[in-house]
Formats: structure tokens, C-alpha cells, sequence
């Protein structure tokens, strides 16, 4: 086909929606050559209205898809490849045409740039709203220029009246009006919408996603437009698309492609379409412009759609929706970012430009900024400021903010650790006067009242086992043996509820904050330190307020009898994991006093030494039982940093282990959670705080499996007892690929969450699919985490010990779900905390070498997870010393390949072609970041060379002996490292 391509400076258009087009009518067309001249042209259907940014200073643009005839108009005059020099064109598919058209097709893919960084461009300081009479007005006053004028003064004219159109436009209508809440409440009662957290894509902030809350693919919400305000975490109502607006999924692109030729031979179908399909849809604002979505869009070719999509199975589709309304903002919209000056030099507003892509952009009054910044803004080029989000209009580009305070230098990682925590609504402050005066004076001891209705066991040999560097102690053990096949065990955990009373100034604050926080250099507590380290924590030879769980147990794990109740204890000592496990390996040796801490005169070493052995080999049944019952655990790699004590910043790290010291408490404290769980839903059915943890996704988890046998794996992933047993099989044969595949089915999993048992959650979904319990809950550490306390406190109710609370089920549910909120935060906050320490330590003792396994295969990019520090990356082709032309991208629908060539140099006279697939091994060597201390750089090391700085091949074989059994309540404070008994579950 050919095509002319003319210059046009203007055109004149008259636009009308259909439900799946757009008929397009030129009224005027002037064109710069003079070669052509059109007017009142047949009625144009738009196949495609992309524009492609030609020149970024000169703003010219290009149309990407020929304006093809319809089939019920065919103009005699050929197709024309228009190119635009004009400043003001503004592209159909951009905001400004969606705002004054209001186009019906709503499939149709909003590219307006609302929340691009870094791009002056597209900045305008002012808004101007048009009526709709004054755009009329407008349009008309176009087509009515003096024909007598000289044609530089008509094209002048032309453009200014063109330019004041787009510029009082551009701030119009964006986004669509919410659903009223009775319609929203409606809609999801009859299934119309789905509710749900929404989650955007933090390497391409356009693509969010809504889990289905029955199991299904992930719903995919496509652009600003459709995500309609709604910002990461929201609790969102989703109006899905019709079908032909889903999105194909690129396992099934080559039986699409199969229905297309079918299609091309029975109706001629466009082959425009065909091609798409091939090559994949490219996104034209993604910031990775090499990679290719998972996803096809078939948006541009509307007409053909609907015949397509109905002979697709929806299986092989993934349901795309829009968002209506936002129940709950959950994101709590502060953000920590730059502040800039608008290109116009605007006096009354400043631009505050968030470090998380996921945030739009802010309009700031200036008054709010430094008082010289108008006048020398590079001065504060490097400083991190914290904005919050007032409002997001419907019909502005920018949020309206307000600036906060300034919080110091970038890159320094006090001032980023700062800015995590702030935009991850962690409250870091220091505790109120109110909260520090409803605290006991101190010294303080416990009144004698308390003794008489407490069980006292200060006569029993109970002992604490914590990390060497722990300060609150929450929990003890004892176990006293009753005869050769019976044991007393008891777990002791600290009365936190005795000095948090329901409603108090305190309890307040530890609602609020829900959690402590742990990040690799501090603790953010949940409670003031008089009663985290000094009042509750369980020190050694001191008496301490405890509530208590004991059984009798026979040496095979099962349970005879089993008790609760408040009670005084006085720890016989502080014993570190490790002094456990010394015993633990050492069954027989005689220790002496100097290898242990001080123990209380009343005990002895061989005492502990006895009880320590005795709950080990109880332990190791209790453990067995749980496998057999189907339980799930997750084992991935955390790292322990050494800091250097003036500088703060890390020289050094370990991986941390779990050993046997660890599983024995972690055994413990399981049987306290599960124990209590049963008796306080026994009691209150409709008040307990529980823990659930749902099964994964059924579909994402099933591909996986598929994906798993297709790479030589087997694999059943029916339930949680197969893919235990799976995975233990694996780690006897291959540690990579045990820590690979492990990674890859965390992600399948969901996170786990607190409930009020009254809550309208069935009864069926109470269970906890990670350790395969009916009931589960927390009561094991209450000093820092707020539901152990309502656990508590509902147990002290259970047994008389004071009255059941007067909270309802749907305030209990509301506190629970605040609780979900504030760990999730709180896990972000220590993730980060990692990552950045870990930037600074490659930035100043890298680069070094590691070994790293492919868990994920892009056309232009792969994901490796780097084996001995848990840590994935994506690698991208072009910053690979490679041929460019050379890199192939094979999908074979469950199995891809992706190949390049490396280049030839001094070390390499050959070129050399290196092939990837999943679970390949890669050589990548981890390097400092050229302006960013707290990122690193990766890449992959030519395939001919060895590892030089390390040889990995040891720690490799012992992988599985350096994983620390990850949790989701364990702090990541690398210093400070807790072990707790709920398995690590990643979204």
C-alpha cells in the first residue's frame, strides 16, 4: 500500500463517537506544501490514534497508525501518514480530547501524562475552566478567519486560536465522577463490582491490578484514567469491562493468533491485528520502553474486537476494569519528594515532584516553601521535602498538596529512612505526655493483691531464649518432668494487658501504631521503653507479671491436659539461641559456669541444661505432627549486617541461620497460639481475634505448578502438604533451585490477617493455610504487637479475671483490620530498610561476585534472584556489553528463552552467544551506583569468565543451612533479629 505523507500545519475536524469508533469529518486542512488541499472530506474512521513524540523540544508529533476508510466510506484519495509541527497538537487519545468530547468507547486507553515526573512540558501553572457555550465559541471562531488575509497571518491566527483551545482545555474534566455509596453498596451486593486493595505496578506506575476476591486472575486496571484517583493500597469498588476490552493473556497468544488467521480467511480481517498479536503491545509511556508487556492490547483495532473476543475462551483472558469509587483510603497520601519551580516561573504555586512514581504530582502554594526558594530554587535541588495530598480534582492534572517541613539531604540514610517511614504512615514520634503519665513510677514493684490470685511460680526453673542482642524479653519457658513418658511444659508470656487498660491514653497509642517496626539500625516501639525493656520485659531474677499456658505432655507431642491463667514468675536466666543450641549439640558435656550467663542461685546448669533437652525432644514431636498435618513453611535468606558503631553505615554482613535453638521455641510458642486460639472462640464466637491466612490464588498458583513441570520439576501444588514435601524433596538434590522455587511460590501466596470472629467472614475461611490449623491467633508477643493484647485481654475475660469487653464485632473488626494495615506498613518500612543498607554496603566495600538463578523472562529483560542473599533484581539487555540486534525473545507459552550475543573486546576475541532460561545460573557481579548511595548496580558477568573474588560453591551446597525461617511478624532488624511462629507470607 502507499502512502503520501503531506504537512499539515492546521486542521479543522468535526469529531463524533460511536459505540465502537470514531467518525472523524475534515472541515479545513491546510497543508504546508501546498501539494494537497482537502475540504469537507468523507467521514474518516480512526483505526488507531496513538501519537508518537517525534522531538521533545520542538513538540512534533507523529500519527503511528495510517487513518484508514471505513468499510461504509472508502475515499478515492489515498491514505495519508500525517505529520503535525504544531505546538498544540493535542493527540485524540490525550486527555484534552476525552475531556471536551467525552468519548463512549470505554476501552478506550487514557494517555494523558497527569502524573509523569521530570516533564516541564506537560506542566501548566494555571487552570482555566471553559463553559461549554465558550468552547463553541472557540471552535466556530476557527473556521471563521478572514480568507482574505495573508496566508502567515491566517496560519498565525490559526495557531493562536488553536493554542488557547488546547491551553484552557488541558485542565478540563480528566476523570470520571464516582459512584454515589448507595450505588456502590448495590453494585456489590449483585456482583456488578469487586471490591478490593488496589495495587500499582511500581516499575510502571499506569498498570494497577485488584486481586479477585474469589480466586481469580488478577484484575487489570489499565491507565490513570480508569484507576480514577485511586492511589496504592486504596480499598477500591472495580466496574469490569465488557470483553471485548480484556486483555489477552501471552500464554494463549499463539492460539489467538491461530482464531486470526481464521478470521483473515473467512473475513479479511485487518492484519494489523495479526501483526499486534505477534509482536506484542508496547506501551509508549511505560518508563522501560524495551519491555513488552505480559499483556496484548487490542484497543486500536475496536471494529474488529467483539467478533474476535467471542470465540476466546475467558480463561484465556485477563478481565480488565475501572474503578468507580474508593471505600477506604488506605494509602495515607504523604509522600516525600522534591519541590520545583513551574517553567512559567509561576509565583503563586510550586510543583512538588514525589520519589514514588505511584503519587501524583503536587501543586504547592509557594508561601509554604523555603522563603528564598522563588529566587534560587537549585538550592534545595537535593533536598527532601514531605508533602500530603489534600485533594485530587476531577478535573486537574495535579493533586493539591500541602508541603509539610523539609527533612534534609537526600541519599543520607537518617533522611531516607525518615522518608520511608512517613510515606508508610508510621508513627515515629515521641510518646505523648498523657501516654508517659499513665505509666507506673518507677522503681516500681508489684503489689502484694497481685499474688493472690495469681499462680506463683517463682519456685520453677523458667528460662527466656532470645537473640543475644534482644532487650524485651515477652516470652519464657519451663519443663519439669512428671515421669519417664509425662512432662509439665509452660509458656509465660508478659502481662502487657495489666499495664494497658482498655481505653487509656496508652492503649490508644498502641492501637494506633498497632506494631513495633524494625529496621536495621533501630526499633520503632509500639509501647514506651519503660514498659518494653524495664515493666514487662521478662528479665532474669526478677519478678514479673505473666500470663500462662502449661500442659502435661507425653515425650510423643500428644496433650493430656492443659492450663491458663495469670501468674508470677522470676526468670532463672537470659539464654541467647546460641547457649540453647549449645546444649542442644552438646547433650553430654558438663558446662561450665563461664560459657553461660549468670544463672539465679536457686538452679543450676545442669537444671537448665536438662529442661532445655527435654523441651528440645517434645519439640521435635510437636514439629513432626505439624508436617504431617500439612503445614507450609517458606525458607528464604536474611542477611544480619555489622555496622560500624561511629558511622552507622555497614562493613560487613552474615547470613542468618535458623537452628534447632530457634525451631524449639518457635514449637512453643505455635502450641500457646493455637491453644488459645481454640479457647477464646470457645468463649466469645462472635469477639475472638483470630489470624487467618487464605489459600493462594487458585489460577496464579496452578500456573506456576504448570510452569514448575514444563522446566523438569514435579511439582503438585494441590495443597500445602504437597508443596511442603515437594519442596523438602528438592533441597536434598539442589539448594538453587529449592531457594528459586521457594521464591517463586511466595509470591503465589497471600498475606495473612487479622479477623474479629463476628465479623461477616465464614466460618470455613477462619483457616490458616500456612500452617493447615483451623484456628490460629497471636498471644505470644504482646509488647509488640497490639492484637496480642485484645488476645489477652479476651482470655483474662474468659477466666474471670475482669469483664468482656464492651467493643462490638464491627469495632473489634475495624481495630483488626487497622492492625493488617499497620504490619503490612511495617514490613515495607524493614524491606526497605534492607535493601538501602545493603545499597551502602555494596557502594562501599563492592563491587563483589555472586551467583544468581533466573526466576523470571522478559523479551528485553530477566529477573535472577542472587542465591546466598535472597535479594531479586531485573537485569535489562541494553546494559549488557551485547549485540543488540542479537537479543531473541522465544515464548513457547509455559517455557521461555531468551538468547543475545556478547561482543567481541581484549578479553573476548570471539563474540559469544549465551542463552537464559528459568532456573538458569548466571555470574552477576553487584558494583556501586554512579550518583545513588543507597542503589547499586547489577550485571551479568561474560559467560567465559569465573567467579574471581568469591568461590561460592561451598555456601551454595550449604544453602539451606543459612535460611532463616522468614515470617510475616519477624522485625527485620538485622541487629535485633526475632524469630517468631507465623510463616512469612509475600504478596
Amino acid at each position: 500500500m502507499e502512502t503520501d505523507i503531506a504537512i499539515i500545519d492546521t486542521a479543522i475536524i468535526e469529531v463524533k463517537t460511536m459505540p465502537n469508533s470514531i467518525d472523524i469529518q475534515f472541515k479545513s486542512v491546510t497543508i504546508s506544501n501546498e501539494k494537497l488541499k482537502h475540504k469537507n472530506s468523507p467521514k474518516l474512521k480512526s483505526q488507531s490514534n496513538s501519537v508518537q513524540k517525534l522531538d521533545n523540544e520542538n513538540r512534533d508529533y507523529e500519527f503511528n497508525k495510517i487513518i484508514r476508510s471505513s468499510k461504509e466510506t472508502k475515499p478515492k484519495t489515498k491514505p495519508i501518514k500525517i505529520v503535525h509541527p504544531s505546538p498544540n497538537f493535542v493527540s485524540l487519545s490525550e486527555a484534552p480530547y476525552n475531556r471536551i468530547y467525552k468519548s463512549h468507547d470505554k476501552s478506550e486507553k487514557s494517555e494523558n501524562p497527569i502524573f509523569q515526573k521530570n516533564n516541564p512540558k506537560n506542566i501548566e501553572s494555571k487552570e482555566k475552566i471553559i463553559k461549554p457555550n465558550e468552547k463553541k465559541d472557540k471552535i466556530s471562531n476557527l473556521s471563521q478567519l478572514n480568507k482574505n488575509e495573508p496566508k502567515s497571518k491566517q496560519k498565525s491566527q490559526i495557531k493562536k486560536s488553536a493554542s488557547t483551545l488546547v491551553s484552557m482545555n488541558s485542565q478540563q474534566i480528566v476523570y470520571d465522577q464516582y459512584w454515589d455509596d448507595n450505588s456502590i453498596e448495590l453494585g456489590l451486593q449483585n456482583g456488578v463490582l469487586k471490591q478490593g486493595k488496589l495495587r500499582i505496578n511500581p516499575r510502571s506506575y499506569e498498570d494497577a491490578f485488584l486481586t479477585d476476591p474469589n480466586g481469580g486472575s488478577d484484575i487489570f486496571i489499565s491507565g490513570l484514567k480508569d484507576r480514577n484517583r485511586a492511589l496504592n493500597n486504596d480499598l477500591v469498588a472495580v466496574k469490569i469491562k465488557d470483553k471485548y476490552s480484556w486483555k489477552i493473556v501471552e500464554l494463549f497468544k499463539e492460539k489467538i493468533i491461530e482464531i486470526i488467521k481464521q478470521f483473515e480467511n473467512d473475513n479479511n480481517i485487518n492484519t494489523e491485528l495479526l501483526d499486534l498479536v505477534k509482536n506484542g503491545y508496547q506501551n509508549k509511556n511505560s518508563r522501560y520502553l524495551n519491555e513488552k508487556k505480559d499483556l496484548i492490547d487490542l484497543a486500536p483495532l475496536s471494529y474488529s474486537r467483539k467478533e474476535l473476543l467471542e470465540k476466546v475462551p475467558d480463561e484465556w483472558l485477563q478481565r480488565t476494569g475501572i474503578v468507580v469509587g474508593i471505600i477506604e483510603k488506605k494509602n495515607n497520601r504523604w509522600a516525600a519528594g522534591h519541590i520545583k519551580l513551574f517553567p512559567d516561573k509561576n509565583k503563586e504555586y510550586a510543583l512538588f515532584s514525589p520519589n514514588d512514581s505511584r503519587i501524583p504530582r503536587m501543586k504547592i502554594n509557594i508561601s509554604e516553601c523555603p522563603p528564598d526558594f522563588y529566587t534560587n530554587p537549585q538550592t534545595y535541588a537535593n533536598t527532601l521535602f514531605v508533602a500530603q495530598i489534600l485533594d485530587i480534582p476531577s478535573n486537574s492534572r495535579y493533586a493539591i498538596g500541602e508541603l509539610k517541613k523539609s527533612i534534609g539531604q537526600e541519599g543520607n540514610i537518617e533522611v531516607e529512612t525518615e522518608a520511608v517511614l512517613i510515606e508508610n504512615g508510621i508513627d515515629f514520634s515521641e510518646f505523648d505526655d498523657s501516654v508517659i503519665k499513665s505509666l507506673p513510677d518507677t522503681p516500681w514493684s508489684i503489689p502484694n493483691d497481685e499474688y493472690k490470685y495469681r499462680k506463683d511460680l517463682r519456685d520453677v526453673c523458667i528460662f527466656t531464649i532470645d537473640p543475644a542482642t534482644a532487650r524485651d524479653l515477652d516470652d519464657a519457658l519451663h519443663c519439669i518432668q512428671l515421669d519417664d513418658d509425662l512432662y509439665e511444659v509452660g509458656v509465660h508470656i508478659a502481662d502487657v494487658s495489666y499495664f494497658v487498660p482498655e481505653d487509656s491514653p496508652i492503649d490508644k497509642c498502641a492501637a494506633d501504631r498497632a506494631t513495633s517496626v524494625y529496621l536495621v539500625q533501630k526499633v520503632i516501639p509500639m509501647l514506651p521503653r519503660l514498659l518494653c525493656e524495664q515493666l514487662c520485659s521478662l528479665n532474669p531474677d526478677t519478678d514479673r507479671l505473666t500470663f500462662s499456658a502449661i500442659w502435661k505432655i507425653k515425650s510423643n507431642g500428644d496433650i493430656v491436659d492443659e492450663w491458663f491463667g495469670r501468674s508470677v514468675i522470676n526468670s532463672a536466666v537470659k539464654l541467647s539461641y546460641d547457649h540453647a543450641q549449645a546444649m542442644i549439640e552438646n547433650p553430654e558435656k558438663n558446662f561450665e559456669q563461664a560459657e553461660l550467663p549468670s544463672i539465679r542461685k536457686k538452679f543450676t546448669i545442669e537444671h537448665i541444661k536438662t529442661s532445655v533437652l527435654n523441651l528440645q525432644k517434645i519439640a521435635v514431636k510437636l514439629r513432626e505432627k505439624r508436617f504431617k498435618n500439612g503445614c507450609l513453611v517458606l525458607n528464604q535468606v536474611k542477611l544480619n549486617y555489622i555496622l560500624n558503631k561511629e558511622s552507622g553505615l555497614p562493613f560487613g554482613y552474615s547470613v542468618y541461620q535458623q537452628k534447632d535453638s530457634n525451631r524449639l521455641v518457635e514449637e512453643f510458642m505455635l502450641l500457646a497460639n493455637i491453644a488459645v486460639a481454640h479457647h477464646i472462640y470457645k468463649k466469645f464466637p462472635l469477639k475472638a481475634i483470630l489470624r487467618r491466612h487464605p489459600t493462594p490464588n487458585t489460577k496464579q498458583l496452578a500456573d506456576l505448578g504448570e510452569t514448575i513441570k514444563s522446566n523438569g520439576f514435579e511439582c503438585d501444588v494441590s495443597s500445602s502438604n504437597t508443596i511442603q514435601t515437594f519442596l523438602q524433596t528438592i533441597q536434598t538434590e539442589n539448594s538453587i533451585s529449592s531457594l528459586t522455587l521457594t521464591c517463586l511460590l511466595t509470591k503465589t501466596m497471600q498475606l495473612a490477617q487479622y479477623f474479629c470472629s463476628g465479623s461477616n467472614i465464614p466460618v470455613e475461611q477462619f483457616y490458616h493455610y500456612g500452617l493447615a490449623v483451623p484456628l490460629y491467633t497471636h498471644f505470644t508477643s504482646p509488647i509488640r504487637r497490639y492484637p496480642d493484647v485484645l488476645v489477652h485481654r479476651l482470655l483474662a475475660a474468659s477466666l474471670g479475671y475482669c469483664s468482656e469487653t464492651n467493643r462490638d464485632p464491627i469495632l473489634l473488626q475495624s481495630i483488626a483490620e487497622n492492625c493488617n494495615d499497620k504490619k503490612y506498613s511495617a514490613r515495607v518500612c524493614s524491606e526497605r530498610s534492607s535493601e538501602m543498607f545493603f545499597s551502602l554496603f555494596v557502594n562501599e566495600c563492592g563491587p563483589f561476585e555472586e551467583v544468581a538463578c533466573v526466576i523470571q523472562i522478559k523479551d528485553h529483560s530477566f529477573d535472577v534472584l542472587i542465591v546466598n542473599l535472597g535479594i531479586t533484581k531485573r537485569i535489562y539487555c541494553d546494559k549488557l556489553d551485547i549485540i543488540e540486534e542479537s537479543v531473541k525473545f522465544i515464548n513457547s507459552g509455559l517455557r521461555q528463552e531468551l538468547s543475545f550475543k556478547w561482543k567481541a573486546n581484549e578479553k573476548h576475541t570471539e563474540e559469544v552467544v549465551q542463552k537464559l532460561e528459568l532456573f538458569y545460573t548466571v555470574n552477576v557481579i553487584l558494583s556501586k551506583h554512579e550518583t545513588d548511595p543507597l542503589k547499586f548496580n547489577i550485571t551479568v558477568k561474560h559467560p567465559d569468565e569465573k567467579l574471581i573474588s568469591k568461590k561460592m560453591s561451598n555456601e551454595i551446597k550449604e544453602a539451606k543451612e543459612m535460611i532463616d525461617y522468614q515470617n510475616d511478624d519477624v522485625g527485620t532488624n538485622l541487629l535485633l533479629q526475632r524469630i517468631d511462629t507465623d510463616p512469612y507470607i509475600c504478596d
